[in-house]
């Protein structure tokens, strides 16, 4: 009997372990066995790692509205390494990876992007590993998820990334994405529903332009060819990045509508945070520049400064001063950074196998 493909199943914590431990609950759940579960700790000051811990020995119960504490499945065999750690060779292999938690405790707050490149890095010692499945802390996975989102991948072998149905997890009914799509470059890329009602559209499989990190299996092949998230992202917009390399090289990206994931959205920086805001407008840059065709390129740089602007302004009418330094924050920062982004756009551009005038249509101008 052939054997389910194995998944790394990735999550990272920052100073959230009740956020965390309800992921992890919902996972170990899942009617999936064959996977592994990686947690980085990213530099936590609140006891994150001591919680996670208790809660993997079976001391901390968690019920939630989307499943019941289940006892059976603990303890959970966790073993704990250093960041440094990572590095050496001989994954840990055992017979259930399934009741297995490698958990990473590194030092500081390595970010989005690092955090789980840290954690891919050491899942790929993994000989069989074959996905690698990302979930943010603040995300409750339904029991087949995991199990749709690698039918969907068996059978959709051009693409290279699976976007589960992702659900707010506050407001029933509503999607909160299904999907990246690149919208006016004014804007950036978007969230494909957010907001909307989980109707008849969102029941079907469908074809988009990339996935959200937050809740996303990738094939480890493609990730072997295009490599890993861009670490000078730091958080927020990598995902867009990688989708833009990945379909650079061909790879296709799918919506699995019957795997659901709940997201509790922008739990660890809040949906009001001014990081968010300097990070959002600096990595806006970031993608565009590196990956986009020149035109869409161009448009996006001579309309900057009037949308720099106009948002400037609407932040100082609405007396949120703090985010309007960080709005002219991220954009210096985006263009100290343009020889680094123009040095690298050179290196994507010419190993991609898409021409410009098939990725302008991947813009809705």
């Amino acid at each position: 009997m052939k054997k389910d493909p194995s998944v790394a199943i990735i999550v990272l914590n920052w100073n959230r372990w009740q956020d965390t431990i309800r992921c992890l609950e919902s996972i170990y759940q899942s009617t999936y066995s064959n996977y592994a579960v990686i947690l980085v700790d990213n530099g936590s000051i609140d006891g994150s790692v001591e919680k996670i811990k208790k809660w993997a020995g079976g001391e901390i119960e968690i019920d939630s509205k989307f499943f019941k504490y289940s006892p059976e499945n603990k303890p959970v065999a966790t073993m704990i390494v250093s960041e440094k750690e990572t590095t050496a060779k001989g994954w840990v292999n055992h017979a259930a990876p399934g009741a297995q938690l490698m958990l990473i405790a590194c030092k500081k707050n390595n970010g989005f992007a690092k955090g789980n490149n840290i954690a891919i890095h050491y899942a790929a010692q993994t000989r069989d590993v074959q996905y690698i499945m990302l979930l943010n802390n603040d995300t409750v996975v339904l029991p087949n998820c995991i199990q749709e989102l690698v039918r969907t991948a068996e059978h959709e072998t051009r693409a290279g990334s699976y976007q589960p149905k992702m659900l707010a997890m506050d407001t029933a009914g509503l999607i909160d994405t299904a999907g990246i799509s690149m919208q006016h470059l004014e804007t950036g890329a978007a969230a494909i529903g957010h907001g909307l009602k989980d109707d008849e559209e969102f029941s079907r499989g469908m074809d988009i332009f990339g996935v959200c990190a937050g809740a996303a299996l990738y094939k480890k092949d493609m990730l072997d060819q295009i490599g890993l998230f861009d670490e000078d992202f730091f958080a927020y917009y990598e995902d867009v990045d990688l989708a833009f390399r990945a379909r650079l090289k061909g790879w296709q990206a799918v919506y699995a509508p019957g795997a659901v994931v709940y997201h509790g959205h922008s739990a660890t920086l809040g949906k009001e945070s001014p990081v968010k805001t300097r990070l959002l407008e600096r990595n806006r840059y970031f993608y565009i520049i590196k990956n986009a065709p020149r035109a869409a390129m161009m448009r996006f740089l001579t309309s900057r400064p009037r949308a720099f602007i106009t948002n400037l302004v609407i932040l100082i009418r609405a007396k949120k001063f703090r985010h309007a330094l960080a709005h002219v924050q991220g954009n210096m920062e985006a263009l100290a950074c343009l020889p680094k982004l123009f040095f690298k756009r050179l290196r994507i551009r010419v190993s991609g196998n898409i021409e410009d005038g098939e990725m302008m249509k991947w813009f809705c101008l």
